[in-house]
């Protein structure tokens, strides 16, 4: 585990250069909006639609960046958007105010009035919003997973869960008790005021069946930060009624920010996430 502690640090700056890069790139067919909803800085939507489509998507991608719930920003990861626009699809990512000054439910909270901003938006390019793809990376995952699965919750804030149709988790905590290693742990303690909230915040424990969706679950299998277990655990909580489209990937040389890359280069990764997003699209499982 030491090791991989060492690898990773030493990934991050390879990574967070290539992010930069990525971000700088041609983005020619994409048209890109902003969409601020309140007046912290974080908290707005990034609206991405290729401009042409020979046969529109069924489903809408809304997509939640990570960084410890304290760190990160849609802009940093609008590489994320346009690879799903190259894909086809109309895109929302996500932004939100950030822990330790926000604790939870501000970030939940942000995560609907993101998701609620851009289907207006996209609905006003004449867009038909019905069907939602839901996707985060590492804190992302998390608030991804709070998204879909609180139905009440959503209810209460506008949103209809039904629209949802299904999951992809990128080295997500969704097992708070299989969050054991130091940098994720400080992470939650900056994120929950209290034992209460560390119960409502826990994704695993929202699982009921009605709520269950199809789910990719993707983790790097030298994760230091994230343990494995989460993906794990939360995969075959989720999977029931779904097996034949679910899955689960363990990236055995892979650890936590540089499964990044499968959104900046073709990778293995990269393949499994446009299969099962192409499956769910195509079929419109719901």
């Amino acid at each position: 585990m030491n090791t991989w502690i060492f690898e990773e640090y030493l990934s991050l700056p390879v990574v967070l250069y290539n992010m930069y890069r990525a971000n700088i790139k041609n983005t020619e067919g994409i048209s890109r909006k902003k969409i601020q909803f309140g007046k912290d800085v974080y908290q707005y939507a990034l609206v991405f639609k290729p401009l042409k489509m020979a046969q529109p998507k069924n489903n809408t991608v809304f997509f939640i960046h990570g960084g410890g719930w304290a760190a990160g920003s849609a802009t940093g990861f609008a590489f994320v958007g346009s690879f799903f626009a190259r894909l086809g699809f109309n895109v929302i990512l996500g932004g939100y105010r950030h822990a330790p000054k926000y604790k939870h439910p501000a970030q939940l909270e942000d995560i609907y009035e993101s998701l609620a901003a851009g289907i207006k938006s996209l609905k006003e390019q004449g867009a038909a919003v019905d069907r939602v793809i839901v996707a985060g990376q590492s804190a992302g995952a998390h608030l991804a997973g709070l998204l879909v699965l609180d139905e009440e919750n959503a209810k209460k804030h506008g949103i209809d869960p039904g629209v949802f149709t299904a999951m992809i988790l990128i080295s997500g905590p969704m097992d708070f008790s299989s969050c054991n290693a130091k940098q994720i742990r400080l992470g939650l303690h900056g994120l929950l005021r209290g034992s209460e909230a560390r119960i409502e915040a826990d994704p695993i424990r929202m699982v009921r069946e009605h709520a269950k969706k199809p789910v990719l679950c993707i983790h790097g299998g030298r994760d230091s930060i994230v343990d494995i277990k989460n993906s794990i655990n939360f995969y075959n909580r989720m999977k029931g009624g779904f097996e034949e489209v679910s899955r689960l990937i363990i990236a055995k040389d892979k650890h936590h920010i540089d499964l990044l890359r499968m959104f900046m280069r073709n990778t293995d990764e990269t393949k499994a996430l446009t299969d099962f997003m192409y499956k769910i699209d195509k079929n419109v499982i719901k």
